[in-house]
């Protein structure tokens, strides 16, 4: 069960935009290829463009591989070689600024706070098990993420996971 997410006055905001919503992916893939288009920065020849909007939105997705997206490409009819693959990794790289920009647009929009505060012991998700690990702050340069520290990482290690704040579970 997710996290809701609440503004600054403690009103309950909408959910993250996600590229699993069919609204918002198509938003964000046309909004990416024709800012391509516009831009003259697109291989792909203006007459492809509606069926490469149409092959995207059956088989794009944020952590898609470009070789594997290649492959669904080909069974929409598309010739599939080594500069198609170089072509739709520009095009899937400006998808995913494309998604950036309407994340952190919602972001700033909504203001989302944090459910747990620096500190608190989490149970990390995305990872097999019952990892445990502790919010050690907010991380800036995507809204409304924490950094947490996994319990099981050595003294040297600094790194740190990302976790949604709708993502979070506090730890008892």
């Amino acid at each position: 069960m997710k996290n809701k997410l609440f503004d600054q006055e403690g009103k309950e905001i909408p959910e993250r935009p996600s590229m699993s919503n069919k609204d918002v992916s198509t938003l964000i893939i046309t909004k990416a290829v024709d800012k391509l288009f516009t831009r003259n920065c697109c291989s792909f020849d203006e007459d492809e463009k509606d069926e490469l909007i149409g092959s995207l939105e059956s088989h794009y997705s944020l952590d898609c591989d470009e070789y594997e997206l290649a492959k669904s490409f080909e069974n929409d009819g598309w010739d599939v070689d080594r500069d198609f693959i170089s072509k739709l990794e520009d095009v899937t790289g400006s998808i995913g600024s494309a998604f950036r920009e309407h994340e952190h647009a919602w972001g700033k929009k909504y203001k989302p706070q944090p459910p747990f505060s620096v500190g608190t012991a989490l149970i990390v998700p995305y990872f097999p098990g019952n990892e445990r690990g502790v919010i050690t702050g907010i991380y800036s340069y995507d809204p409304a993420w924490f950094t947490v520290r996994l319990d099981s990482a050595d003294a040297s290690d600094t790194s740190s996971r990302l976790i949604r704040f709708e993502d979070a579970k506090a730890a008892i």
